[in-house]
């Protein structure tokens, strides 16, 4: 699907394609990887304290 979505987007156009995934999310990471995608940043997520 990502696959499809690059192409649809190229031939929109578009010049650059970005994903948000969580870091701990390996399987994706790995699979976005193989897919061509780099690191771009990354970001931390604060929680308030109760």
């Amino acid at each position: 699907m990502i696959q499809e979505l690059t192409a649809w987007g190229a031939s929109s156009g578009a010049t650059h394609a970005f994903l948000q995934v969580e870091q701990r999310n390996e399987a994706a990471v790995a699979l976005y990887q193989r897919l061509g995608f780099t690191t771009h940043h990354t970001y931390l997520t604060r929680v308030a304290p109760h």
